[in-house]
């Protein structure tokens, strides 16, 4: 008598000696089938006779239909999951260097990852520093610290005698010890009595442009620098003298000493004695 054919046989014709083995890719579960059915995606069966179909493990996928194999997740992507058709990308702040990643890892701290699908997170380079894991982006090294290196976890700040007046720095400047000293967050050198730091726009311009370092100047005779941290932008003028405005680059003796009590520059733009006004605080008022 005929016999039905074996789970993962079949025999799809009449007066068959033997029935046929299910291909890779494909399975039959029953007994006395015509035809093997195809994996379904997400499955796939790696041997002939395979009576079902077994999902991909995690890390690996099949996208259609029929597949005797699933593939691994590409570098940049990962699958945790078992029986899917598709691995997902590495979220940003995450890579995945090898094939078959079942999780994505965290960048170390010290490197990111900007985009999604990363193989492999990117060090933090000079002037910049990330010190928490599974970041997007490093961070710039603020006025006063610095980075010199590559897979920065912090940035330094700058050591005895030297200073960062700008964010994002590999190197630290060196204050005129003659003249000057850091700053207690060491963001710029502070001047010592007599010298004024030249914070001038113009003297900024040329910091950002050409790397130069902010000096320590000798204060005019009509300025009053007897502190230490004198700068441009904020010089007194001593009593008897006369400034037109605090951005002026002009101390001039008053031709009565009486009518210029120094000091800043008042708001309404002059830094005369009351009722006095005009060059020099000359005029009536």
């Amino acid at each position: 008598s005929c016999t039905s054919c074996a789970a993962g046989r079949f025999g799809n014709a009449t007066g068959l000696e033997d029935c046929t083995d299910c291909t890779p890719g494909s399975a039959q579960p029953r007994r006395g089938e015509r035809l093997c059915v195809a994996c379904e995606v997400g499955k796939s069966a790696e041997t002939s006779q395979a009576q079902i179909c077994a999902p991909c493990e995690e890390g690996k996928f099949a996208s259609s239909e029929g597949q005797p194999t699933c593939q691994r997740c590409a570098p940049g992507k990962a699958q945790p999951s078992q029986g899917q058709d598709q691995c997902d990308d590495c979220e940003a702040g995450r890579s995945a260097t090898d094939e078959g990643t079942i999780i994505c890892s965290l960048c170390l701290a010290g490197r990111v990852s900007n985009d999604t699908g990363l193989e492999d997170c990117i060090d933090c380079g000079p002037g910049t520093a990330q010190p928490v894991k599974g970041q997007e982006q490093c961070d710039q090294c603020p006025p006063g610290r610095f980075s010199s290196a590559d897979l920065n976890q912090g940035c330094s700040v700058c050591p005895s005698g030297q200073y960062n007046p700008l964010p994002g720095a590999s190197s630290c400047l060196q204050c005129d010890a003659a003249v000057s000293i850091p700053s207690f967050d060491k963001n710029f050198c502070v001047c010592r009595p007599g010298f004024y730091l030249d914070d001038t726009p113009e003297a900024l311009a040329r910091l950002r442009q050409a790397n130069e370092t902010l000096q320590c100047v000798e204060c005019p005779d009509c300025a009053e620098c007897s502190e230490t941290g004198n700068r441009w932008s904020r010089l007194g003028v001593k009593p008897g003298c006369y400034r037109s405005a605090n951005n002026s680059y002009q101390f001039i003796p008053c031709l009565n000493p009486d009518h210029c009590p120094g000091g800043q520059v008042g708001e309404d733009g002059t830094g005369c004695a009351p009722n006095r006004e005009g060059p020099l605080c000359a005029k009536c008022k």
